[in-house]
């Protein structure tokens, strides 16, 4: 019980931070070694599941209120917080998969307590009919398609956001990372109560002062960063697509393309992609 109890404040402690959740707890319903941590989705509601996380023999098995398909969303922005939650459980890699690789298999048994991370990979790999893949982020972004076709389960060594942890970590330990950014090379940083944008490739700034407030769309690879009180859309990898002026950024999601528009100035950018 020692380390559940430690992972239980640990997940408090940083989700307390961020949600108006209720916290989480362990379920004594549940009579074997594992343990059922979830979260309500708002106070004073006991229905709404955020997330159910149970202890196997060497594993975490989480569930969400997601589908499986949305962590192929190119916003990525469910695939961040799984990475978040992974390295709270001092994990840093994610194995995606559908309820068919989980609990409504019939091939995987996930009743049975007992079972370790190596047989659950095998019964998993059985019933795709071929060893589990590796995912390829790059390739989800890159997909022309609104929706990327993906298989139903993966490993995802995570090693976008771990080279972005690590450049982090060893070269700007005085600074505090608020939002490692759902893809890309930027991550948000803070400082003495003040915000700076790093691009984690080039080990620069993207702007050389501090900002005031980064928006992440999560969605089609913009944001907008704020400062005195004008704003300026930047694209996933840092480049700056228009200069800092008055207004802010809004999305809209148009037949075949994210718009990006600034009302109050008129620019407009755009991200395409295609239907099946």
């Amino acid at each position: 019980m020692k380390y559940i109890n430690e992972t239980l404040e640990l997940l408090n402690s940083h989700y307390s931070q961020h949600y108006i959740f209720d916290q989480f707890e362990y379920d004594e319903r549940y009579n074997y070694d594992a343990i059922r941590v979830y979260q309500i989705i708002e106070k004073n509601e006991d229905t709404g599941i955020f997330m159910d996380l149970q202890l196997y023999n060497g594993f975490w098995h989480v569930e969400l209120g997601y589908h499986y398909c949305q962590y192929f969303f190119k916003n990525l922005w469910l695939r961040q917080q799984l990475y978040e939650l992974a390295k709270l459980l001092g994990e840093k890699e994610i194995w995606p998969c559908s309820e068919y690789y989980s609990w409504n298999s019939a091939t995987v048994n996930l009743e049975d307590e007992s079972i370790d991370f190596d047989t659950w990979k095998q019964q998993a790999s059985k019933e795709l009919g071929m060893p589990i893949p590796t995912l390829d982020i790059e390739e989800v972004l890159n997909c022309k398609y609104y929706f990327y076709d993906a298989e139903g389960v993966y490993f995802d060594p995570c090693s976008d956001y771990n080279e972005k942890m690590d450049v982090c970590e060893s070269l700007f330990r005085e600074y505090k990372i608020k939002n490692l950014l759902s893809c890309g090379p930027c991550v948000l940083l803070e400082k003495d109560n003040r915000l700076f944008l790093l691009n984690t490739k080039t080990k620069n700034f993207v702007i050389d002062d501090y900002i005031d407030e980064l928006v992440d769309f999560y969605c089609g690879y913009r944001f907008y960063a704020v400062k005195d009180g004008k704003s300026a859309l930047f694209d996933r990898f840092g480049n700056q697509l228009s200069k800092f002026d008055v207004g802010t950024f809004k999305m809209e999601l148009g037949r075949d393309a994210y718009l990006f528009k600034n009302e109050q100035t008129g620019f407009c950018d755009s991200e395409h992609y295609e239907h099946r």
